[in-house]
């Protein structure tokens, strides 16, 4: 077999307008691992981010309004005082492809080999099967900034690079419909803070609801069930 595992302590990224002479925003990743074992002919993949963040970096001198530190953060990892103790990776994937639910049943969920069972395949080998589990994040919205970051996001160098990868993934989709392939996704309830404006602490807060999400193909045809969360 072929094994390669990375580990990455801290990723930062910072995107600065150099014509204005400004900080736009700061991005820290941390406790990045990915592994990677390839034997007889079938991929195993599994890697998890332990945090992520994005704060505010601008001084703000040009502007009619300063900002408080609380409202700095763009997004955060949100964690409630009984998840910190146990500090669950923000995200979380694995992937494995050729895989044979009875020769390797431990590399997949119950669900996943009683749908091959109940559906009366004579195989029950599968092409491939990705989870992907992802922690609550924290939005802020503040009207200015976010406009700005957005044009910048979608106009500058980083939205040509965000439409290879939206183009890669569309392929990756589309590649999967034609194949045996389950899905499982899980995502916690992401939140949105909206403060009444840079300097006020006073805000409110949006929780969009959980995701929950299970896909499987048979005959050919697409099955699908998800359960999605409400506003709260």
């Amino acid at each position: 077999p072929i094994i390669f595992s990375l580990r990455l302590g801290q990723l930062s990224i910072c995107l600065n307008k150099e014509h204005q002479g400004r900080s736009l925003l700061k991005t820290i990743q941390t406790g990045t691992s990915l592994s990677m074992e390839l034997r007889s002919g079938s991929l195993y993949l599994s890697g998890s981010v332990d945090d992520l963040g994005a704060w505010d970096t601008d001084s703000y001198e040009t502007r009619s309004r300063h900002i408080i530190e609380r409202n700095r953060p763009i997004f955060l990892v949100y964690r409630t005082s009984d998840v910190i103790s146990g500090q669950e990776p923000f995200f979380q994937f694995s992937y494995c492809t050729g895989v044979d639910a009875n020769a390797d049943s431990t590399l997949l969920p119950s669900w996943v080999y009683t749908k091959l069972t109940s559906l009366g395949h004579e195989s029950l080998r599968i092409d491939d099967y990705l989870s992907v589990s992802m922690a609550s994040l924290e939005f802020v919205y503040l009207s200015e900034r976010t406009a700005e970051l957005l044009d910048y996001l979608s106009n500058g160098l980083p939205g040509k690079g965000m439409g290879l990868t939206s183009r890669a993934a569309k392929g990756f989709i589309e590649k999967r419909i034609q194949t045996r392939s389950f899905l499982q996704m899980v995502v916690d309830s992401p939140r949105v803070r909206v403060p009444l404006d840079e300097e006020s602490d006073g805000s409110l807060i949006l929780r969009l609801g959980d995701v929950s999400l299970r896909s499987w193909f048979e005959e050919g045809t697409a099955k699908s069930m998800s359960v999605f969360g409400g506003i709260e």
